[in-house]
């Protein structure tokens, strides 16, 4: 293999650390084994006790060296453990999305040393809700379908996100924050623009965002010919007045761009 090939070494033992070993084919390679450690702890939630039940809580740490990771499940008291953990710093999280009324701030940083068991405890907090529509500039028509997703440092990126419904509502729930909402899956006939994407302070009273307008767009269709008027295959096109639109001519020389705004 080439000499700057990494090689990936998935290593585990009984009573040892669970661990991906990193390094390259052009260094010699030498496994410091090290001892497992454990993070065990409780979700706690004041208002619902129950809530903090069979929640998905992970751990995971990343370096040059060695990756690691580990996931549970907390149990009907929100007791769980995370084990096989070599030593070092480990991100906590919370596995609830912001489809939950009830979340916590996802990342919680704990050091784990082998050999000994760590402690945390986390707590769940009542969200505020997020609202708002998706509709056609000039018209109001409600867009259904469109993916609203909810950006931020302390929101989890494994479930943040909903879709519009047939009135082109949409619900999110999160934590004080300031963040922001981006429009994923937006038909092709509407124009991609800054629209698409808009600043949210969250706060502890619920947030009405205005409305998303999309703008309808029109389609631009052409074909493409040297200077001799014969077809030119796999020719690359870009729409001058949105350049991150591009199209690739097919077989037939043909290609489109979708869409720009409609005059």
């Amino acid at each position: 293999m080439p000499p700057e090939t990494r090689v990936d070494a998935w290593l585990w033992a009984e009573g040892y650390a669970k661990l991906v070993s990193h390094y390259r084919a052009d260094k010699p390679w030498v496994i410091r084994y090290p001892p497992a450690g454990t993070i065990t702890g409780r979700l706690i939630c004041e208002d619902e006790p129950a809530v903090a039940a069979q929640v998905g809580i992970s751990a995971s740490s990343w370096t040059d060296q060695f990756s690691a990771a580990a996931e549970a499940i907390t149990d009907a008291q929100g007791h769980f453990e995370l084990s096989g953990l070599p030593a070092g710093q480990y991100t906590v999280t919370v596995k609830l999305g912001t489809q939950s009324l009830w979340q916590a701030y996802p990342k919680k940083e704990v050091e784990v040393t082998g050999g000994t068991t760590t402690e945390v405890e986390l707590a769940l907090q009542r969200a505020t809700p997020v609202s708002g529509r998706v509709v056609e500039e000039g018209t109001g028509t409600p867009v259904p379908g469109v993916v609203v997703l909810l950006e931020g440092p302390n929101v989890w990126s494994g479930q943040n996100s909903t879709t519009t419904d047939e009135d082109g509502r949409y619900l999110l729930y999160a934590l004080p924050v300031k963040t922001s909402l981006r429009l994923y899956e937006v038909p092709e006939q509407y124009v991609p623009s800054t629209y698409f994407s808009r600043p949210v302070t969250v706060g502890d009273f619920e947030v009405v965002v205005p409305d998303f307008e999309l703008k309808h767009g029109a389609s631009i269709h052409g074909i493409v010919v040297d200077d001799q008027g014969r077809p030119v295959k796999w020719a690359e096109v870009t729409c001058s007045k949105a350049p991150s639109l591009s199209s690739n001519s097919t077989r037939k020389s043909q290609w489109s761009c979708m869409p720009r705004p409609a005059r």
